[in-house]
């Protein structure tokens, strides 16, 4: 199976929000979220196509946007790349 995956700069995500994800990282009962670190700096995020709104509402503002980015794209994954380039479209943050 061939899936979508989106990559996008950490620099879409505020500072709060990467310390959000660690927390979730550290939660194993953190649902409905699939997260995974990424070697280096970044993180994985699953965005479900079958999410429901209110599954969205456990999100930071930042991260909020972005998933419903991806998932307007079409996008199963995010993967989250200190390296990546900033995109048009989504605000980033200095952090």
């Amino acid at each position: 199976m061939i899936i979508k995956m989106l990559e996008l700069s950490t620099a879409h995500m505020r500072k709060s929000s990467v310390k959000w994800i660690q927390g979730a990282l550290e939660d194993e009962y953190f649902s409905p979220m699939v997260l995974y670190p990424k070697e280096g700096y970044g993180f994985w995020l699953h965005v479900s196509q079958e999410w429901e709104d209110n599954d969205f509402q456990i999100l930071p503002y930042d991260l909020l946007a972005i998933a419903m980015y991806a998932k307007g794209l079409g996008a199963e994954w995010i993967m989250f790349d200190r390296d990546a380039p900033p995109i048009d479209g989504l605000p980033t943050y200095e952090w």
